[in-house]
């Protein structure tokens, strides 16, 4: 399924090529080195594709990434976010996490000139939709 959207997606893109499945020890690998609980439907597309090297992040990616850019001292926090895609200009796309740790499916842009955050999907299938359309 997450395949299929992500080759639509991509049809014009010249960068774009999809990388095989994640494996279950690249999955936990994540949740384990950035302490989250990877969302369902995340966890399920890294399972068809582990990143597209156009708009969505590898395992091996999304914990560099998301380790460098926790580590950023001219923006708020960023580690209220797991991050797994960007759009190329240096922003970047991912899940709000709650104080609590869970992370729902809302997803939010972070603008690297401004640091701010924009909500900009309520789950993987709009997010996709919404790039598609290019109102993300």
């Amino acid at each position: 399924m997450w395949k299929l959207k992500i080759l639509d997606l991509n049809k014009d893109s010249l960068f774009a090529k999809l990388n095989p499945p994640a494996t279950e020890t690249q999955i936990y690998k994540v949740s384990s080195t950035l302490k989250v609980e990877i969302p369902d439907e995340l966890e399920s597309l890294l399972k068809e594709v582990n990143g597209d090297g156009a708009t969505f992040l590898s395992t091996e990616q999304i914990i560099r990434d998301n380790l460098f850019l926790r580590e950023l001292e001219d923006f708020m926090p960023l580690d209220v976010f797991l991050f797994f895609a960007e759009n190329g200009c240096g922003d970047y796309f991912g899940y709000s996490i709650r104080k609590n740790g869970e992370i729902d499916n809302n997803i939010f842009m972070w603008d690297h000139e401004s640091d701010s955050r924009k909500w900009v999907a309520q789950g993987l299938d709009q997010f996709i939709e919404r790039r598609k359309s290019e109102e993300i």
